[in-house]
């Protein structure tokens, strides 16, 4: 009984780590373009660490998605956004015209944006990010997030790079002072669907 058991708990975890979709997490803080960011990959069931030089950089926010083979597809840092290949991705300049972010880290928005798998078509994603003012308070540079809103990028746009589809950029879901960030998401009861 124990070994049956054992042998059950072991097939259901295996099933858990079939999604792979978190498997590479881009990183990396403000520092010269000239240096190296780096990244963390866990496709091998070791945490591994790599360098990589690219344009953007992350401070506060960062997001990133892998296909079910844990392929690293894009990532953002809540104002840009850039393919596996660390170049922009396609249509995603201004993606979020945004006054909580700037040109050197990002978006200074905590948990700012969320990248999760489009359910009806298997090659699109979201990518939820927020936007807002900026305010002084107390001598201090705050942010207020204004708005949640979504792009849609397809992944067959740019020869296999995706892009975000024209139509499906920036659009506000919820138009309202919102709790700073915080954006994260739970899979629906029907295995499909996600609560965000």
């Amino acid at each position: 009984m124990k070994k049956l058991f054992f042998l059950l708990l072991l097939l259901l975890l295996q099933s858990a780590l079939g999604q792979n979709r978190n498997n590479v997490w881009m990183l990396g803080g403000a520092i010269a373009p000239t240096y190296p960011k780096f990244g963390i990959d866990f496709n091998s069931g070791v945490v591994d660490t790599f360098s990589v030089f690219r344009g953007i950089n992350f401070f506060i926010t960062n997001a990133s998605i892998c296909d079910t083979t844990g392929e690293l597809l894009f990532y953002t840092n809540g104002d840009y956004i850039e393919n596996r290949n660390h170049s922009r991705l396609l249509n995603s300049t201004n993606f979020n015209p945004t006054v909580t972010g700037d040109t050197i880290y990002g978006s200074n928005v905590p948990q700012g944006a969320l990248v999760l798998p489009y359910p009806s078509h298997p090659d699109w994603y979201y990518v939820f990010h927020v936007n807002g003012e900026s305010f002084n308070a107390h001598g201090l540079n705050n942010y207020e997030p204004l708005e949640l809103r979504y792009s849609v990028v397809d992944m067959n746009l740019a020869g296999g790079l995706g892009g975000i589809i024209a139509n499906k950029k920036n659009i506000s879901i919820i138009n309202d002072t919102l709790t700073l960030g915080r954006i994260t998401a739970c899979k629906h009861a029907n295995g499909r669907d996600w609560w965000v």
